[in-house]
């Protein structure tokens, strides 16, 4: 069957590996398949794409080289949106991960 035109029998899963593009290379004790960056129906849980940080979150942020307390109140893709920790929603901000660190 093609990918997603359901279930593959096949032995367990021994080991997946990702390429820089995320494309995966699942080896199991009789095959090898080759699955593209968006071909899952549920991603493994070390895939690259998924995402690091969850709404509701509390996090680290990084502003003006000074880390502050917050929390995710959304993501959009490869963005979020935070709150400062005590500040008022006027300081609520778009950011991309490299300002976000895990408490």
């Amino acid at each position: 069957p093609k990918l997603g035109e359901g279930r593959i029998n096949s032995s367990a899963i021994l080991d997946i590996t990702y390429d820089q593009r995320a494309t995966a290379r699942v080896e199991t004790r009789n095959t090898v398949f080759i699955v593209g960056p968006t071909g899952w129906k549920v991603r493994p849980e070390n895939h690259p794409f998924n995402n690091p940080y969850t709404i509701g979150q509390k996090v680290s942020i990084e502003w003006n080289g000074t880390w502050w307390d917050g929390e995710i109140l959304d993501i959009k893709e490869d963005k979020y949106l935070i709150s400062y920790e005590n500040y008022s929603s006027s300081w609520d901000e778009w950011i991309d991960a490299s300002r976000l660190r895990k408490i």
